[in-house]
């Protein structure tokens, strides 16, 4: 492909057509084999048992000694409960070090971990089951940032380190005092940045 300005770029595996002065680029489509789409399932409960609405379960991927966070999301509904189906995961992911975790956070309550599975035992049943996250009241953590000279400082980016998976949607700010409160924290010893 050429544009207007002289600059090429080259597309293989595609169909070029040229209509109107655009490219249209078609791809060639592969059906998505339907026998691997995966259901994943979970709860949240507070420490009486009650089922939680509305806490937000989102998967982690750790292979070897990597992780990352994905996109894969899901809210449990007024059992406490969550679904995912038609979960379709990339063939990477199926190897003996691969593992899954769901982490779960509400607001008021800090967050959970369920055990990692395997991907491969997934396979195998068509389905994963996370099991059930008891999510306990969180704690909140106030603190100040200041200057070498002690003055506040405004607008640093506070976040917890302590966990980077569970508690990297508490990142948050200092005001014009420097101050910041974090939320829904568990009791104990914290990591920020």
């Amino acid at each position: 492909l050429r544009d207007a300005a002289g600059r090429s770029a080259v597309v293989e595996g595609v169909d070029v057509l040229v209509e109107a002065g655009e490219a249209v680029l078609r791809f060639p489509a592969k059906k998505i084999p339907t026998d691997e789409a995966l259901v994943l399932r979970g709860a949240a409960v507070d420490e009486a048992g009650k089922p939680i609405q509305g806490a937000k379960f989102t998967a982690a991927f750790f292979r070897g000694r990597g992780a990352n966070m994905s996109r894969l999301e899901a809210t449990t509904d007024a059992h406490g409960k969550f679904e995912l189906r038609d979960v379709l995961l990339p063939q990477s992911l199926f190897q003996p070090d691969s593992r899954i975790q769901m982490l779960a956070v509400k607001s008021g309550f800090h967050g959970g971990e369920t055990e990692k599975l395997s991907p491969l035992d997934f396979k195998q049943a068509g389905s994963g089951d996370f099991g059930t996250v008891v999510l306990k009241p969180g704690s909140s953590l106030r603190g100040k940032v200041v200057d070498e000279k002690g003055r506040p400082v405004h607008g640093a980016l506070v976040t917890n380190m302590t966990n980077y998976f569970l508690y990297s949607n508490l990142a948050c700010r200092t005001d014009a005092k420097g101050q910041f409160v974090m939320p829904d924290l568990t009791l104990g010893l914290q990591a920020i940045s």
